[in-house]
């Protein structure tokens, strides 16, 4: 079954990079353009979900439905609005 992702499709189009299943915290940064910092920020507040791969203490990734989820909030939050519209 595909999910749809369009927004994190976007951004690997436009890099030039194939979707995968997940991403490094770090790569999601390149990918999107948002600093690590900022993306630890969100993971801390649970705007972002993250998971640990089994026997890993380091290298949280970042599922792509996860990723595409977060985009869509990222730049919604981001986007000015128009008086009287809907963010």
């Amino acid at each position: 079954m595909l999910i749809d992702n369009d927004a994190l499709d976007a951004f690997c189009e436009a890099a030039d990079e194939p979707m995968r299943a997940s991403y490094t915290v770090r790569e999601l940064s390149t990918l999107t353009g948002v600093d690590v910092h900022g993306l630890y920020k969100d993971i801390g507040a649970g705007r972002l979900r993250t998971y640990m791969p089994a026997g890993n203490t380091r290298g949280r990734r970042v599922l792509a439905s996860e990723a595409d989820a977060w985009i869509k909030e990222y730049w919604r939050s981001c986007t000015p609005v128009a008086d009287g519209e809907e963010k």
